[in-house]
């Protein structure tokens, strides 16, 4: 991409990573954790401006040593929101997980999930529009530990796969749209 994929700018010249944050605000959820290297300076000055509108809810988790990849930045959200004392998360809480390049991310599509988390069967909720799977996924905390007992070669998906889950029809399959190359960057721009 040439330079860092969640600086990249939008369309309005706000970094991409701000929009992606400012989507989770603008949703139900309790709390947000954003995982980043820990010598992501850059990143995490952007998102300290925005957690400065929300101190409440936007964590930024330094992750020790950099995660080589989604997995390992999730164990260390996991990590880093068990160590929160009598805010740790309960049997009866949910997490939820999306890459952060996501630049239609849709605070509905999250609202959604959680309306449709039934604490009483517990299962991993993913959104589907038009038969496309996409993000975010919500996971009943009970499933945060087996994040940890994954073999090395295996990502969530072959936990999702391992437990089962249900589907949640949404209406925006944009919202599922990342940025992988220049090409989708463009296209994003262009739209």
């Amino acid at each position: 991409m040439g330079q860092p994929k969640l600086l990249l700018p939008a369309p309005d010249g706000r970094p991409l990573i701000q929009i992606v944050v400012t989507a989770w605000l603008a949703s139900n959820v309790d709390h947000i954790a954003v995982v980043i290297r820990a010598d992501d300076q850059e990143l995490h000055d952007v998102i300290s401006a925005l957690s400065s509108l929300d101190t409440q809810r936007l964590s930024i988790v330094r992750a020790t040593p950099p995660p080589q990849d989604m997995r390992a930045s999730i164990q260390a959200g996991i990590a880093w929101l068990k160590q929160q004392g009598p805010m740790a998360p309960g049997t009866s809480d949910v997490w939820l997980v999306a890459p952060a390049d996501l630049p239609r991310l849709d605070p509905l599509v999250i609202n959604q999930l959680l309306a449709n988390y039934d604490v009483n069967s517990p299962q991993i909720l993913i959104p589907v529009c038009d038969e496309r799977r996409g993000h975010p996924v919500l996971f009943p905390w009970s499933r945060a530990s087996d994040v940890t007992g994954l073999p090395p070669d295996h990502g969530l998906n072959a936990l999702v796969q391992r437990t089962g889950y249900r589907t949640v029809a949404v209406e925006s399959v944009t919202s599922f749209d990342d940025i992988d190359t220049p090409d989708e960057y463009r296209k994003w721009q262009d739209d």
